[in-house]
């Protein structure tokens, strides 16, 4: 809980006892809703975490004077913006995943994913309709040396769960990360066994096993990060090997 705060102009500022410095920003919709951002800097340790939609976000980083954007380093986007990541917001979250690819340079970031509902007893779809758009924007910009590591966010902990690659999201990641290639790669398999008398036994791997050989291949690797925090969930880990 903050230990000092103030307010003005819907502006709430309060600092934490861990040395973090909340900013809370509210504004009255058209719509006569109540519209809340969140940014939680950490004094010392250039960490920012964005608890608000991609648009209020890319408003931030728009407005924000280059020489504070080149002293972040560690950047949290929660499920709130997560769950922004929606058709209606792609333009705003496109143009957000762009700044954070092209005129960051992190240490980390961290993003939350959609719940794996094939490890959770849970009905959910979100894996269905989060468009992986600040995801994308992530990886490209980790694969181009811009971003150290991607860490994905599950809220939930797993503790009996042993093998990462029992995670739906990181078939997801390894997908996004192998890009165009694959798709090319899936593409000339199908127009193939469209040609007629094609034999299919002939098929030497699996669309999984061939994604797994180009994996293989690759400087980098997916697995859980055991230095989390406390207050986190399972965390996934993208870097370099």
């Amino acid at each position: 809980m903050p230990t000092d705060t103030s307010q003005a102009g819907g502006v709430m500022i309060g600092s934490n006892r861990n040395g973090s410095i909340r900013v809370s920003i509210t504004r009255t919709c058209e719509s006569g809703t109540i519209d809340e951002a969140v940014l939680e800097w950490v004094k010392g340790q250039n960490r920012y975490c964005f608890d608000m939609t991609c648009e209020a976000t890319l408003s931030y980083f728009v407005s924000c004077p280059k020489a504070m954007l080149s002293s972040i380093k560690h950047v949290t986007l929660t499920r709130t913006m997560m769950a922004s990541d929606d058709y209606d917001n792609y333009a705003y979250a496109k143009d957000l995943a762009r700044k954070l690819q092209q005129e960051v340079v992190l240490e980390s970031i961290t993003l939350a994913v959609p719940h794996d509902n094939e490890l959770l007893d849970i009905k959910s779809d979100e894996f269905e309709w989060w468009m992986w758009t600040l995801h994308q924007g992530a990886i490209d910009g980790f694969k181009e040396g811009r971003i150290a590591t991607v860490r994905f966010l599950f809220r939930t902990l797993y503790t009996t769960v042993k093998g990462v690659k029992k995670f739906r999201a990181y078939r997801e990641i390894q997908l996004r990360v192998v890009g165009q290639e694959y798709e090319d790669w899936l593409d000339t398999c199908i127009r193939a066994r469209d040609e007629e008398g094609f034999d299919d036994s002939i098929v030497q791997e699996t669309p999984e096993e061939h994604l797994e050989g180009m994996w293989e291949q690759l400087e980098y690797i997916i697995e859980i990060d055991k230095q989390r925090e406390d207050e986190e969930g399972t965390v996934l880990i993208l870097r370099h090997r």
